[in-house]
């Protein structure tokens, strides 16, 4: 479960709160949403949960390592070399 290690030092209230909370949840998005690949480069990139996600207690890497390939397969597919570059009008402060 994701709240495994809340769950172990809560009381019952929290504890029973935490176990909803995670069964409707994935009913929405089953797995956490770790079946998503959007999701998981998102959870992998973001500055606060850098990977959470995909380390949850009991399971192996491979999920965090599928995420960074998938990421490195991103970024080697860029064309930078491109001549039609998006190029954005100066902000003006006024």
């Amino acid at each position: 479960m994701l709240f495994n290690h809340v769950i172990r030092t809560c009381g019952a209230t929290t504890k029973d709160f935490l176990q909803f909370f995670c069964d409707e949840l994935n009913k929405t998005i089953p797995n956490f949403g770790r079946n998503i690949q959007q999701i998981c480069v998102a959870n992998f990139l973001h500055p606060y949960f850098k990977g959470s996600l995909l380390r949850l207690s009991g399971e192996t890497h491979s999920l965090y390592t599928e995420t960074i390939n998938t990421i490195k397969d991103l970024c080697d597919n860029l064309d930078l070399d491109r001549e039609e570059r998006v190029v954005l009008p100066p902000v003006r402060c006024t």
